[in-house]
């Protein structure tokens, strides 16, 4: 099934309120974040797996807390033209194909984040970076 974050307000992935159909995406389902207009951030606090996570312009998805977010198909027919940030400790576990041109960051802290290839793993037109924000 699709669920499509309705409007561009910044939530918990879990509020079930900003899904439509309303609810949260689970492992066989696809997550769209497709609000447009000013910058939202949707955060991942808890493990989380979709089929497929795409994201707009607009949206980032933060994955934080010491959680982890599994995509099983990447962005499926979609793309990443969002931004997706992995906090430390924090994994992004990714099979599939993750098409771009959006950018994934890996935003370092004392315990590094981590970005999980699974499998056969394509990445098509997008940015990785990683920040290291412990500077001594």
């Amino acid at each position: 099934m699709k669920f499509y974050w309705k409007v561009p307000n910044s939530d918990n992935f879990t509020a079930t309120g900003e899904w439509t159909p309303s609810g949260v995406p689970g492992a066989l389902d696809q997550a769209l974040l497709t609000g447009t207009g000013t910058g939202y951030d949707v955060n991942v606090g808890e493990d989380e797996t979709v089929l497929t996570i795409s994201t707009s312009v607009d949206a980032i998805l933060n994955i934080i807390q010491f959680s982890t977010f599994t995509a099983e198909d990447g962005t499926g027919s979609g793309a990443n033209n969002g931004s997706i940030h992995v906090e430390g400790g924090s994994f992004f576990d990714v099979a599939g194909t993750i098409n771009g041109p959006g950018s994934i960051e890996l935003l370092g802290t004392s315990v590094g984040a981590s970005l999980v290839l699974v499998c056969d793993t394509t990445m098509n037109g997008w940015t990785l970076t990683h920040s290291d924000t412990n500077s001594e």
